[in-house]
């Protein structure tokens, strides 16, 4: 109630506080872009175009991420061999990136990649005639 008296949206607010900081920060950064497009002086078509692309290439970066969630969980149960102990080795366990700094890096680079490419497809859209 004092959130909504304060003129601060809810479900951004909800979202914010409800779910940890490392899956809320893509949300914030989009939510940043979204933004500094808005405060640009554009005509309304122009905004419009650039908030579409913006729009439909994250809806396609949530359908590929679904997508690639799948595909690693059906690779972290295929087995592939017997550790020294006879215990079950699955490809997650040879390919281990989520538990050292090469992942932790490499995951900061492939989001600063994807933040750069949303802006090139809704801040520098080309206008289709």
């Amino acid at each position: 109630l004092v959130v909504e008296l304060l003129g601060i949206q809810i479900l951004p607010f909800a979202v914010g506080l409800y779910l940890p900081i490392h899956l809320s920060t893509p949300i914030m950064v989009g939510g940043i872009l979204r933004g500094i497009l808005d405060k640009k002086k554009l005509d309304k078509d122009t905004l419009k175009e650039k908030v579409d692309g913006g729009i439909l290439f994250s809806s396609g970066l949530i359908a590929g991420e679904g997508l690639i969630g799948i595909l690693l969980a059906v690779l972290a149960i295929i087995p592939v061999g017997l550790d020294s102990l006879g215990e079950t080795i699955t490809v997650a366990d040879k390919v281990a990136f989520g538990n050292n700094v090469l992942g932790q890096w490499g995951s900061i680079a492939f989001f600063g990649l994807l933040a750069l490419t949303l802006i090139k497809h809704s801040f520098f859209a080309k206008k289709e005639n």
